[in-house]
């Protein structure tokens, strides 16, 4: 199985071969699959790893909006063509163990209704080495 791994150190400025945030056709596929094929990718986060877990509402003036929805890809799929229906299964996803969630007036789809800023972290709680639902919510 091919697999694209990123470095969440860093952000996808700083590994350009492994992605982009505004697609267009002529972005060069970063892999090729058949069909039936596995791929594994690995994803950033909405922010493009911005959002620490220290992260509060008085810190959002100082993010880069233009950096948001970082895509690893794009894949290739041979033998299809423009107007083919692909499906795609998922056969896993692996949670990170910190995660994020934010109200940033001026983005996203309700950004007309959700006007005031908010921040939590929630992180999920780990029993016996196995990610629970159970999470643990950390105001900003």
């Amino acid at each position: 199985m091919q697999s694209i791994r990123i470095d969440r150190g860093k952000r996808l400025a700083q590994e350009p071969h492994l992605g982009h945030n505004r697609y267009h056709p002529d972005i060069a596929p970063i892999v090729e699959v058949g069909e039936g094929e596995e791929v594994a990718l690995e994803t950033r986060d909405a922010l493009d790893g911005q959002i620490k877990p220290g992260t509060t509402v008085a810190d959002f003036p100082s993010l880069d909006a233009g950096a948001i929805h970082p895509l690893t890809g794009p894949v290739f799929v041979k033998d299809a063509a423009p107007g083919d229906i692909l499906e795609i299964e998922f056969t896993d996803i692996i949670p990170q163990p910190v995660a994020f969630s934010v109200i940033m007036p001026g983005l996203g789809f309700l950004r007309e209704v959700m006007t005031d800023p908010g921040c939590a972290h929630p992180r999920r709680a780990v029993h016996g080495g196995v990610g629970r639902d159970t999470i643990r919510r950390e105001a900003c």
